[in-house]
């Protein structure tokens, strides 16, 4: 999917940051506005880390509603628990961002019985 999108990209060609980060910063990537360099970068990941390790880092096309972080905990959230806490209790703990606290996200953590810390 995320080659695709680049491949629509004006500057996908000469310009691939995602996977080569050092020529992000390059006016052949960015472009230039009146002589200067335009620099506007900005990317989303959701990723999570335990005691004994990383999980997954997810790059995250958008903002992060109710519904993404949902989605996103049901597909990576799992296999960490399954690899980390096969047979040991765990807390997940994730800050009071609108997504991480609404109530759609409430009642999903409660249906699926992930333990928080509240």
């Amino acid at each position: 999917m995320r080659d695709a999108r680049l491949a629509r990209e004006p500057h996908a060609t000469t310009c691939s940051g995602v996977f080569n980060p050092s020529k992000l910063s390059t006016t052949e990537c960015l472009g230039e506005v009146g002589g200067r360099s335009r620099v506007s970068v900005s990317a989303t990941f959701w990723g999570c880390i335990t005691y004994d390790g990383v999980g997954t880092l997810v790059p995250v096309d958008g903002t992060i509603d109710s519904k993404k972080y949902t989605k996103i905990l049901d597909v990576h959230l799992w296999p960490v628990v399954a690899k980390h806490f096969a047979e040991q209790p765990f807390i997940f703990q994730d800050d009071n961002a609108p997504a991480h606290s609404s109530k759609f996200t409430r009642d999903l953590k409660i249906e699926n019985a992930i333990p928080g810390m509240t």
